[in-house]
């Protein structure tokens, strides 16, 4: 049996499907043993817990998808690279936990920057930067993420961090969430991530964390892009999980951000 990487990329705003390269990779045979259940829901965010979380909407030749993305700055936001991929504009949401708040923050752009080295066929180097046209103003409910200190060799393995974002809640929902959702997932080793999805998607600069369980636990569609923080810091970029579905109990994958600082810096100045 082979596990499919799956994008958790983009719940479009019509409805456009999930982005999926197809490429296969190694797994262990296991499919048949995992329980589903719900995801990334497992509790909902309160106003000014993830200040720094973005939701946007990106618009391209042919279809629009949804993705998050994080506040490094008042004129920078991370995010995936494979939610820039092919992208016209951009909507942003900030300072919300309800996107139909009357509360939120639009803002409009369509200028980003990808790692030149992000390859589509397995992830790698899965990120970007999003330029906006005019500054954040900042607030209780605006702020910016910590990103890590350049050279930081700490793997987080073991460790629990937090995923947050606005997409699906479960694999059969049809488009992403009207709420912030989060929840903590242990930061698990490369090599035990490689075993399921191989050597090809898991490299140095990739970090898995497992699936939570009793419920299943994890990120789904129109997370993509989106923060996973330990400590206050930023340590993953929502990337990728398993074409077989959110609820399977696969681990998630994520851009390393420890990996990339330098390139973030040297790119925005932040």
């Amino acid at each position: 049996m082979k596990l499919i990487l799956l994008s958790i990329f983009c719940v479009a705003s019509v409805l456009a499907a999930e982005i999926g390269y197809q490429t296969p990779v190694r797994m262990l045979d296991l499919l048949a043993k995992q329980k589903s259940s719900r995801i990334v829901n497992g509790q909902r965010a309160v106003l000014g817990q993830f200040p720094h979380q973005a939701f946007m909407i990106v618009t391209g030749s042919t279809q629009s998808w949804a993705c998050g993305g994080s506040i490094i700055s008042d004129e920078w936001i991370l995010t995936a690279a494979h939610c820039v991929q092919s992208a016209i504009s951009f909507s942003i949401q900030l300072g919300t936990v309800e996107l139909q708040s009357a509360g939120t923050v639009h803002l409009t752009t369509n200028s980003y920057v990808k790692h030149p080295s992000y390859n589509p066929s397995n992830y790698n180097n899965d990120v970007a930067v999003i330029k906006l046209n005019s500054k954040i103003t900042f607030n209780s409910n605006i702020q910016p993420i910590t990103l890590p200190v350049a050279g930081t060799t700490n793997t987080f393995e073991n460790n629990v961090a937090t995923v947050s974002g606005f997409g699906r809640t479960k694999d059969t929902d049809t488009t992403f969430s009207n709420y912030l959702y989060y929840v903590n997932l242990t930061v698990m080793s490369n090599s035990a991530c490689e075993a399921l999805f191989g050597s090809s998607a898991i490299i140095s600069s990739t970090l898995c964390t497992a699936a939570g369980s009793n419920p299943v636990t994890g990120t789904c569609g129109g997370d993509s892009g989106g923060p996973l923080i330990y400590g206050g810091v930023q340590i993953g970029i929502v990337s990728f999980g398993a074409s077989a579905g959110c609820e399977k109990g696969y681990p998630n994958g994520y851009a390393r951000v420890t990996a990339f600082r330098d390139w973030i810096k040297t790119t925005t100045g932040v």
